[in-house]
């Protein structure tokens, strides 16, 4: 019954196969991806808006820098998120490894 509660039968909590840690490193990849993909799609978007707007009617050019620095500012947050989760995302691989190594 302690097998259910995450727990191995010393009352110690039971290490992840490394099979599953990989497919666990594997979903933040995807994870990581999948935000890189969106942020990065919404700077695009607003450059393209933007561009398409400008053409119809010319934005004054402090406006035009304001937007410019936003997009961007967008692409700098993509950068920090995903290197932020893919840091999570190893971390917590290698710490799942150490643990399956240690308890092997």
């Amino acid at each position: 019954m302690a097998y259910r509660n995450g727990l191995n039968h010393f009352g110690r909590r039971r290490s992840r196969p490394f099979r599953e840690s990989v497919w666990t490193l594997i979903g933040h990849l995807l994870g990581t991806a999948g935000i890189f993909v969106t942020l990065f799609g919404i700077a695009w978007g607003l450059s393209w808006l933007v561009a398409g707007l400008d053409s119809l009617h010319s934005f004054q050019p402090e406006i035009l820098s304001i937007i410019t620095k936003i997009e961007v500012w967008l692409i700098y947050a993509d950068a920090a998120v995903c290197g932020l989760v893919m840091l999570i995302g190893t971390v917590r691989f290698c710490l799942e490894l150490i643990e399956v190594r240690h308890h092997a």
